[in-house]
This record gives structure tokens, sequence and C-alpha cells, in this order.
């Protein structure tokens, strides 16, 4: 176990085994073969025959440091070499431990595999030593060598003490020599605030490595944060390869000054890779950049802003649980994939300068809270929800086909287009406190529920089927095409329903309509019954406009609480299909004798307007009345009755099918 010097010439040419301990040689043993076995170290500055470092033996060259000459060298798994650096340039031997193999020329064997390496174990405190500059040191010079691999090698730093490497270490064949390499790590900044440009200063500014020539994956690790600006040319530097924030990492905000890359969207960043914040601060990225190829942006444990513009043909990946917000009019091409998280549009922000065609697949949340109104032409998939923010109008011409719910907090959804939701039937709920306007030119159905104080606004010559009841309290106005109302209480809490100039109505069900909800009718409106019944509130129209309400095929009525105002001048009501003894119009008050004044403007209609059965005559002898035709060739008393009885045996039955 303990050691053993030579400093003479020996002429012994058998073979020498180490058990245990060390054997120091200081002077010539060369026809000695030399077996190191586990626990044993072979030293000295002398020369000896050909050698063996069987696993747990050690080679350790030099007597701090030094040179051993050996005629040929077999490295086995689990054996080491005891290396030690005096200096990062000078002399192999001299300044750093060097093993000569035949005088240069002779033959190594590596044994070692990448399960069972050979270790380089590094000591000392080189001179010139640079954490952040790549060095490299020929270690043995073998000449030739068999089987080797750079991954049967492994390095060790333990007893290193200089500063701590922030790259990584490897070995090399290289020109007839093991070199043992330190590649400086990836440029970090641990720092507060200052420029790409500063030398650098552990914890206070700078990048630890140089970021000349671009396409370097930088890092930030300082729990202060701060604002690093990039003051670099943008020839310099045009480009990084990814950016990582650091679990460690503080608060940072990424700048760039005029004539550096990231200024503006004509001098963006060429980014060649991800963007990871590991911290669970929020990274702020006042940066333009630019990609041809899809990049990530993982928002893994903190949220990520990102105020300079994308652009390029790439597309955009959002991870991590948290939020990516871009506040910037951004001009890429490339599709959208939200895998988890919220992509959030923020501040006047727009993707594709306002009209974007990729397609967005959600699995997440995406969120238009911009100031900016925005169209989005693409398909947007996925079981992820969508949510409208802000005062701006969003717009979707595409035939989406998410399943997730949607939000509309302010502002206007409008589908448009051609667009749809969920292919034309969409089951998700939609929470409305804004507007959503229904203008395309394809049919829908909204088969989920819909809350909220918001207004919903059918505009274009489609039909928008309601098939759920809602509980929504906003106005319902119908511009154009149709409104289908296919269950009860479809219209929720709604208390205005406007059906302008074109618009048409359908009820299909019976209660479909807030019995509370006034209907306002303007010039060519229609309010449609299919063979239902309905209690609401006020009547009113347009001043000299024309509105039909057609009683459709089957038994239909419909009762008013009031008119708002009389029918004068050219305001004329035309009731279509109406069937005497039927169908039903019912006032419940007429305190104003709005309705009374309002009859000469009311033409019946036995089909769509052509065939006349007369004015509106009024009847009221109880609380609860009725407008039909003139009665010219029936007797009045007789028509009372009937419509009495069929008023009071349908309110009936709506009473107690509620």
């Amino acid at each position: 176990t303990g050691n053993m010097t030579l400093t003479g010439i020996s002429t012994f040419n058998g073979n020498t085994t180490i058990s245990g301990g060390k054997l120091v040689v200081n002077g010539s043993a060369a026809n000695s073969a030399v077996t190191i076995g586990s626990g044993a170290t072979l030293a000295g500055s002398g020369t000896v025959g050909a050698v063996t470092v069987q696993s747990g033996g050690f080679i350790a060259p030099g007597n701090s440091p030094g040179n051993i000459n050996v005629s040929t060298l077999t490295l086995a798994g689990g054996g080491g070499y005891n290396l030690e650096l005096a200096n990062v340039s000078g002399t192999a031997g001299v300044d750093w431990d060097f093993i000569t193999v035949g005088g240069g020329s002779g033959a190594a064997t590596i044994t070692a595999n990448a399960t069972n390496q050979f270790t380089i174990y590094i000591s000392g405190n080189p001179v010139g030593w640079n954490t952040n500059t790549s060095t490299s040191w020929n270690i043995i010079d073998w000449g030739t060598v068999t089987n080797f691999d750079a991954s049967f090698f492994s390095v060790n730093t333990t007893a290193f003490t200089g500063t701590a490497p922030v790259g990584t270490w490897a070995v090399s064949n290289t020109a007839g020599y093991l070199s043992l390499d330190y590649i400086a790590g990836d440029p970090t900044w641990n720092g507060g605030t200052g420029n790409w440009g500063d030398a650098y200063v552990s914890t206070v500014t700078g990048f630890s490595s140089s970021l000349t020539g671009g396409n370097k994956s930088v890092f930030f690790t300082g729990a202060a944060g701060g604002t690093a600006t990039n003051n670099r040319t943008l020839a310099d530097v045009p480009s990084v390869a990814s950016i990582t924030f650091n679990s460690t990492a503080g608060a940072y905000t990424l700048a760039a000054n005029s004539g550096s890359a990231g200024y503006n969207a004509t001098s963006a960043l060429q980014l060649n890779g991800n963007i990871v914040n590991n911290s669970n601060a929020t990274q702020t990225i006042n940066l333009a950049l630019t990609s041809n190829a899809t990049r990530v942006y993982d928002a893994a444990a903190g949220n990520i802003t990102i105020s300079g513009a994308i652009s390029g043909t790439g597309g955009l990946t959002k991870n991590g649980s948290n939020t990516l917000a871009l506040s910037e009019v951004n001009t890429y091409t490339g599709a959208t994939t939200i895998n988890a998280g919220t992509l959030t549009i923020s501040g006047a922000g727009q993707l594709g300068s306002g009209s974007y065609s990729g397609n967005i697949a959600n699995s997440g949340t995406l969120n238009y809270a911009s100031s900016a109104n925005q169209t989005l032409s693409g398909i947007i998939s996925g079981t992820g929800a969508l949510t409208k923010d802000g005062a701006s109008n969003l717009t979707l011409t595409g035939v989406n086909t998410y399943t997730g719910a949607t939000t509309i907090t302010a502002g206007t959804l409008t589908i448009g287009g051609a667009g749809q939701l969920g292919s034309g039937n969409y089951s998700g709920n939609i929470i409305n406190s804004g507007v959503l306007a229904y203008n395309s030119s394809a049919n829908q159905t909204l088969g989920g529920t819909i809350s909220g104080t918001g207004d919903l606004v059918k505009n274009g010559n489609s039909t928008l089927t309601l098939s759920h009841a809602n509980t929504y309290n906003g106005s319902t106005t119908i511009n154009a095409g149709t409104l289908s109302v296919s269950a009860s209480n479809a219209l929720g809490a709604t208390t205005d329903v406007i059906i302008s100039e074109g618009g048409s109505m359908l009820v299909a069900a019976l209660d479909g309509i807030n019995d509370a909800a006034s209907i306002t009718m303007g010039n060519n409106g229609t309010l449609i019954l299919n063979g239902t019944g309905e209690v609401v509130g006020a009547f009113s129209m347009s001043h000299n406009a024309t509105a039909v309400i057609d009683m459709g095929y089957a038994d239909s009525w419909i009762s008013f609480w009031k008119f708002e105002s009389a029918l004068t001048d050219a305001t004329r009501l035309e009731i279509w299909n109406y069937t005497v003894g039927s169908d039903h119009v019912y006032i419940r008050e007429d305190t104003n004798g709005y309705v009374a004044d309002s009859l000469p403007n009311v033409t019946f209609y036995s089909d769509f307007g052509t065939t006349s059965l007369g004015n509106g005559f009024f009847s009221a002898p109880e609380l609860h009345s009725h407008i039909v035709p003139e009665p010219e060739t029936y007797a009045t008393a007789a028509l009372l009755l009937i419509g009495l009885g069929i008023y009071a045996y349908r309110r009936r039955q709506v009473r107690t099918t509620t």
C-alpha cells in the first residue's frame, strides 16, 4: 500500500505487477512490462516497457507535472489517468502531464467501451484558465491507436480547482495524439442590466462567452434579472440558436439598439431554435424575430411576452402551461399550434398583419385580447377554447372545427365569409359579454348554451339555428337571413328582439322566446310561426315599414302584451297564411288604444300576401283579446268564442308543459 521509487537504470526484463500503492519510476525499466492493478498507481518521469492500466488502476505521469515514457499502452475500462494541469498553454510534460508511447510512434490499444469507460481525472488550477474560452491539451502521444472511440472515455473534474467550468469536456484522437478538449459553454448571462457587448463580469453584466458570428444558444440565469440590450452590430451577431431562461433566472427584458439584430422588423434577429422559460418569472422579449422554420415558444414555468414582430415563413408552436403573449403586428405565415397553456394576442398585436390565413391547432386557449381588428381565415381545430377580449372585432371566416368553449369577454366575435363553428354544428358553450355576430353565408347550428349579458346579431343570407335552451339576456337582432328558434328558451332571457329590414325569425319550438321580450320589426322583417305558440312582450314597428307575421302551415298563435304605439300612415302589418278559427294573434292589453287605432293597418292573408281576408277587427270581451279579419261572411260572436276557447286551451297546454 506504500510508495516505491526507482531512480536507476534497470536491466530487469521480467513483468512488473503493481497490486497496490504507488510505483514511481524516475529512472528506466524499459525492458519490463508493467501491469497496474486495481488500487495501484504508476507515476514518475522515467521509462518503462509495455503498460496495461487495468480496471481500478491509475497512471499518473511525472512528479507534478511530468512525462512518462512507455513502449506500448493498453487502457482498460474502469482504469484512470491522473492528469495534472498547471498551465493552459506551454509544453506537454512540463506544463501538464504527458504520456509518450514508443517515442511517439508506438501503439496504443483501448479495451474500454461506452458502458465501461476509461476516465481522465483532472486536477490543478491552470494558469490562464478561462471558463469561457475553449482549450485543448495533447495528453498522450501514441502514434497509432486501436479501437478508439471518444465515447469510451469520461472526464472527472472533482479535483479541478480552477473556476468551475461552464462548458463541456471531451477527448479526441487528433494527428496521433489523445487530446483533452474543453469546449466553452454557451453564452450565459448571470448578471443584471447591461449590454450584450459588455465584458463579462459574473453576476454583474455581459455574456460568459462570445456571441460573435451568431447562432449561439444563449442562457439567462441571474436571479436579479434586468434589461439585456443587444448593442452588437447586425453583421457581428445576426442570429441566435435558442434563448433559454434557466430556473434561477429573474425577470429579464431583452432589447436591441438601432443597428443591432432585433431592433425592428427590417433588422430582425434570426431565431434558429426555440425560446424556453424555465423560470417562474415573466420574461419580456422586445426583439423582432424571424424564422423560416417552426419554432417552439415554451412557457414551461413562467409567462413569456414578445413585443417584437415575428416574421418569416415559419410557424409558431406554443408549449408549456403558462401564457405566451404577442403584442406586435406579426407577419409570420406558418401554422400556429397551441399544445398547452394560453396564446394571447395582446396590446395592439395581430397575426398576419391583421389577416392571418394559417391554420391554428388549439389544445389550450387562444385568447384574442388585442385592440386591433383581426381576421382569421384558416381553420381553428382541436379541443381548446377560444376567448375574445378587448374592444376589437375578431372575424373567423374559415370552417372551424374546434370543440372547446367560446368566450366573448368584450368586443365582437364575428363569423364571416362562409365561416362556421364546429363545421356548421357547434355544441360548445358560448359565454357572451360582448357581441356575437353571425354574418356567414353558410348555415349554422349552435347546440351549446349561450349565456352572458352580450348581444346576438344575425347578418348574412343564411340560417342560424339555436337548438338548445339558452340563458343570455342581451338583445337579439336579425338584420338579414333567418334566425331559427328550434328549442324552448332558445332566446334565453333576452328582452329585446329586433327583426330588421329583410331579416326573419322562425319560431319552431314552443316557448322559444322569453315571455317578457319585446319584438320590434323593420321593413320587410318577418316573424314565422310554424305550428307553435308564443307569449311575448310589447310589439312595435319601424315607421312606414311593412312587416309580416307568417302563421305557417299548422295551428299557430302568438300573444303580445301590448302595442308600443299605433300603426299609422304607411306602417303596415301583414298576417300571412292565416286560417280562421285555428290561427290567432292575441293582445293582452290596450289601455292606450294603440291596437284599436292600428286595425286599419293590419291585413290578413290566407297565403303569402296575395289573397286578403280583410283588415284587422279587434275584439276585447275580457282581459285577453285578439285581432282577426274584419268579419264579413261569418258571425262575430262565434268567431270570438272559438278564438277565446282555443287560446284558453293552448295557454293551459303551455303552462302544464313548462
